[in-house]
């Protein structure tokens, strides 16, 4: 048990490290094939025949998961689990079971917040079908359990169902730190013992590494632009510790009616575009107001990708003042999405 505790801080502190090197980083949670690497523990849910303590119903295993994210919502992934169970007559046993399985996986962080594709931090729920194969059971265990009438069904292959929680919380585009929860029950020879209950099974909870293997070829259109929800301040927060110290700032007067941009500030805004496309991590936040659409649109005609440039249109917020609706502001940020 010492070993296994140890084992869980180890790549706990592991995490942390690679984390605390990345800082900034721009992904996707997207990402389509993936391969996550658990070492977990259970406790076995069976026929209890003796009250052993707690501790003597804990065991360890290990799982490889192999996946694929369809969309941004629905996955799909295989597994294959190792797992030392418990069961007990007369004394506590050991076996150890082998159990592939195929699981259906549902983001519930974008199904209930919306999807972003910069988010560290995504929880899965997903259910599946699952096999138990089972061996090592110790002879005294399969004769005591015989002497008393129990039909017995070692070495048998069983079927059974899953459902659990996954968490995903990402440091970079490849890696991340995986955590999981879940309940299996299986038909009730699982532990070789057949009686008038119908079930066995067992509840794991496991830690480890989440690898994507294979980069998205979705192309994302939707940054914040009008479909912004973060609040006005919290904005701004980002802003004031993203900014870049020598280009701050430009107003723009861009009053209602207004069509085009003068030339003083066209030569602004092309010298902008040039210092954009020289450094892909910044990017223009324009805070829009009045017409300053044509502020954007010079934008791109000089050449800035349309994924550098954040919108953020004020006349959707009801905290805008009539003194701000004839200027347009951008900002030279680093991108903090």
């Amino acid at each position: 048990m010492k070993k296994i505790i140890f084992a869980f801080l180890v790549m706990v502190l592991g995490a942390a490290g690679v984390q605390a090197e990345e800082n900034n980083f721009e992904y996707d949670n997207g990402y389509r094939w993936f391969i996550n690497a658990h070492a977990n523990i259970g406790m076995s849910l069976n026929e209890s025949f003796d009250r052993p303590s707690f501790g003597k119903w804990l065991a360890p295993g290990a799982n490889i998961q192999i996946g694929y994210n369809f969309n941004d919502y629905w996955g799909l992934f295989g597994a294959f689990g190792w797992n030392q169970n418990r069961t007990t007559f007369r004394n506590t046993t050991k076996f150890t079971s082998w159990e592939p399985s195929l699981n259906v996986m549902y983001n519930l962080t974008n199904g209930f917040v919306g999807y972003k594709p910069n988010r560290r931090h995504n929880l899965y729920a997903y259910a599946g079908f699952v096999l138990g194969i089972t061996r090592d059971f110790d002879d005294n265990f399969i004769v005591s359990a015989a002497s008393v009438g129990y039909p017995i069904y070692p070495d048998e292959v069983c079927y059974g169902g899953r459902i659990g929680l996954q968490y995903i919380w990402s440091f970079s585009k490849w890696v991340g730190l995986s955590m999981y929860a879940d309940v299996t029950f299986f038909n009730d020879k699982f532990n070789a013992i057949d009686t008038e209950f119908p079930l066995d099974g067992r509840i794991n909870a496991g830690i480890g590494f989440h690898f994507n293997i294979s980069k998205n070829t979705k192309k994302v259109t939707k940054t914040y632009n009008d479909e912004i929800t973060f609040k006005h301040d919290t904005i701004y927060k980002k802003i004031v510790r993203t900014a870049d110290p020598e280009r701050v700032s430009y107003n723009y007067a861009t009053p209602e009616g207004t069509e085009g941009v003068s030339n003083n500030e066209a030569d602004n805004l092309k010298a902008m575009a040039t210092y954009l496309k020289n450094n892909k991590d910044r990017v223009a936040f324009v805070v829009k107001y009045g017409d300053g659409d044509a502020i954007v649109n010079k934008l791109i005609e000089y050449g800035v990708d349309k994924n550098q440039i954040i919108v953020h249109d004020t006349s959707k917020m009801a905290d805008s003042s009539d003194a701000d609706k004839n200027n347009t502001k951008v900002y030279i940020v680093k991108d903090f999405r």
